[in-house]
């Protein structure tokens, strides 16, 4: 198991429900990672997956909003639809957030709206 954590903007958001009739669900976390030797950025999409009051939290978010997950990274080697070689790379999220973007008086406590964006299910 390979943990990660990733942040991102979250986009194509959807609600599932399983056969036992609980809520997950999955959306796209985009990001752009840094290619040091073509001295370029290149865009990643990561597909996540989120249950329980985590995925009541990541149904809440808008498309655009940017987000911080932690989670269980896993990568499968697969086609797309023209038949050429993929890798999906999933994340199964354990801890969701938001960025908490800090006043610039020293000494400002985050509002309660600031704090409530910050979801961890296991506290």
């Amino acid at each position: 198991m390979i943990v990660s954590n990733m942040d991102g903007r979250v986009y194509s958001i959807k609600k599932f429900e399983s056969k036992t009739g609980s809520t997950y669900a999955r959306a796209s976390l985009v990001d752009s990672v840094r290619d040091t030797q073509e001295e370029k950025y290149t865009t990643r999409y990561v597909n996540i997956t989120a249950f329980g009051k985590t995925a009541d939290f990541l149904l809440r978010q808008n498309d655009g909003d940017t987000l911080i997950i932690d989670g269980e990274y896993t990568d499968k080697i697969g086609t797309d639809k023209e038949g050429n070689p993929r890798i999906y790379r999933n994340i199964v999220v354990d801890k969701i957030r938001k960025p908490f973007v800090a006043e610039s008086k020293p000494g400002t406590e985050p509002s309660k709206e600031e704090e409530e964006k910050t979801f961890n299910p296991f506290e």
